[in-house]
């Protein structure tokens, strides 16, 4: 067992004789304990919950049975039972960094924030802080908090510019302060990064559709959907695709991908609005009243919708009508 870290298959080897330990004392908690334990190196999970179970019900238990317990809890899980025996063992940095998502996971930032922290005040340089470092940048921009979140970002970019994600955050943080130029560097270094990663390629054509690049838009779009055509993103890059098409005056094409668009998100105000457009310069009338009437059901003051209506000789639909 002991050998067992520099070689993992001497944890197969340790397993029979403490299984027949076991046998032959089982009232010893300190044999389940190192069997508990071996069983989980060998990735034999709920025999190494049962063991480890066994062990502490004998007052077997040790500091370090209960940080491989309150990993075992994180692999199953078990978020409030990882961090108890986590309380009661003695974490590695690596174990902190996943103690700090486990307070994530139970909605406790600020004991994440503070774990992630000691982290990086430990050694900067090492590779659990610069995962440490994105985790918390992570944290902050879930509290919107992004000017922290780009000031953790640089610091580690500056320590490892070859990770993807710190780009990918660093562009969004950039895009919601409004300096554009910063955010599309970002997304772009994003992109280059993860190449094959639909959303690296949705937010970069986002943010050059905001920018009305339209070539650019539409050829990272269509990217995205080669990528994931059915994903959270995948309406929105639709939608957006169909609108350029709709200006363009390709009203089959903009219909086709309008369509698709609502059929991901049938909340999507504007793409009804845009295909009732579509279809009314398509000459479909009864089509195009019906897209109207849609985004009318999600939105009775959607000023387009109103104005399509009225366009096709009908007044807006009377409160309780059909969509």
């Amino acid at each position: 067992y002991l050998s067992g870290p520099a070689d993992p298959r001497r944890y197969q080897d340790a397993r029979g004789p403490l299984e027949k330990y076991v046998q032959l004392v089982p009232e010893d908690g300190k044999g389940w304990g190192l069997l508990g334990r071996t069983y989980y190196y060998l990735r034999m999970k709920d025999e190494a919950a049962q063991a480890l179970a066994k062990a502490e019900q004998l007052g077997g238990a040790s500091k370090e049975m209960y940080t491989v317990l309150g990993r075992l809890h994180a692999d199953r899980k078990e978020w409030k039972e990882a961090l108890k025996a986590f309380e009661q063992g003695e974490p590695t940095a690596r174990d902190l960094l996943l103690i700090g998502q486990l307070w994530v996971f139970q909605g406790d930032t600020l004991r994440a924030d503070s774990i992630y922290r000691a982290i990086i005040a430990r050694d900067s340089t090492s590779s659990d802080a610069r995962f440490a470092m994105l985790e918390l940048a992570k944290l902050k921009f879930r509290a919107r908090d992004y000017p922290a979140t780009v000031e953790i970002l640089q610091r580690r970019i500056a320590l490892d510019p070859s990770g993807d994600e710190a780009y990918y955050y660093l562009g969004l943080s950039y895009k919601e302060m409004k300096r554009y130029p910063e955010a599309l560097e970002a997304l772009r270094q994003a992109a280059v990064l993860a190449e094959s990663k639909a959303d690296r390629q949705f937010w970069l054509g986002v943010l050059y559709a905001q920018l009305d690049s339209v070539p650019q838009a539409r050829r990272v779009l269509r990217r995205s959907l080669d990528l994931d055509s059915t994903g959270s993103f995948a309406g929105v890059a639709y939608r957006q695709l169909g609108f350029y098409e709709l200006l363009d005056r390709n009203y089959g094409e903009a219909i086709r991908l309008l369509e698709r668009a609502v059929q991901l998100n049938d909340k999507d105000v504007q793409a009804w609005v845009w295909m009732g457009q579509g279809q009314q310069n398509s000459a479909n009338r009864s089509r195009a009243m019906e897209c109207y009437k849609r985004a009318l059901a999600l939105d009775a003051n959607q000023p387009d919708a109103l104005k399509g209506i009225k366009s096709l000789g009908a007044g807006a639909p009377r409160e309780g009508g059909a969509p």
